[in-house]
């Protein structure tokens, strides 16, 4: 039987865990908990879901599009490496993109990670330089960001509240065809539970003229729900 797209999209990715954790009977139960999720948006999908899901899930949005859910498939030397039903990766250090696969226009590279601010968030190292490769735009690119902490804000997720602590990178993009004058300038921001210092939410860009995504954390903030009403882990 031909499986459709997205079918085969969903079992591209349920191989790659099955790759990572070995093949075992609870594959099924596995591939059931993920298609679920995928085929779900951040509004739909209730905190009993995501708390069945052996996955980590983050909800994405770019734009004026949907909501798109993505798994965690696996951590490598530190690195989230975050995949869709469609097959994007996302992959972040400590939070901060640093690599994308599967985008009209990808992050490729990230270099100087060692100097990564959100290694150790708090206290804040308040400049970091470092050199990004953008595909189809230009390769070593000098990217210099100063951050700060910008204060205190309330976050929902999951109709549930959030005391969080809010870190604004401004990000400086190099004078590159064709962005020679104007929107070199951009601010990404990371939103940390207060608390347990959980990265909750973020929001970045690595491109002047690139989509903002704004990623929000579903897993963490539901155990940090579980944690709240006594709730085994």
């Amino acid at each position: 039987m031909i499986l459709s797209t997205y079918s085969r999209n969903i079992a591209g990715v349920v191989i790659i865990f099955c790759f990572m954790a070995g093949c075992s009977s609870t594959n099924r139960a596995y591939y059931d908990t993920l298609k679920a999720a995928f085929s779900s948006s951040e509004s739909s999908l209730t905190v009993e879901q995501i708390r069945a899901s052996r996955a980590d899930l983050m909800a994405v949005k770019s734009g004026d599009r949907d909501s798109a859910i993505m798994a965690l498939a696996y951590i490598e030397n530190g690195h989230h490496k975050w995949v869709s039903a469609d097959n994007i990766l996302f992959i972040a250090d400590h939070g901060v993109l640093i690599r994308t696969e599967g985008l009209a226009e990808n992050l490729i590279f990230t270099g100087n990670l060692e100097q990564n601010p959100l290694l150790q968030p708090f206290p804040l190292k308040f400049n970091w330089s470092r050199a990004i490769d953008i595909e189809g735009l230009g390769y070593g690119l000098p990217i210099s960001s100063a951050w700060r902490l910008k204060g205190s804000e309330t976050l929902s997720i999951l109709s549930q509240t959030f005391d969080t602590l809010v870190i604004e990178e401004t990000v400086s993009f190099p004078s590159q065809p064709p962005f020679i004058q104007t929107g070199l300038s951009w601010q990404n921001r990371y939103w940390f539970d207060k608390e347990s210092q959980e990265l909750l939410r973020s929001e970045q860009k690595f491109s002047p003229d690139g989509d903002t995504y704004n990623m929000t954390y579903l897993s963490r903030a539901t155990r940090l729900i579980d944690a709240r009403e006594g709730i085994p882990q």
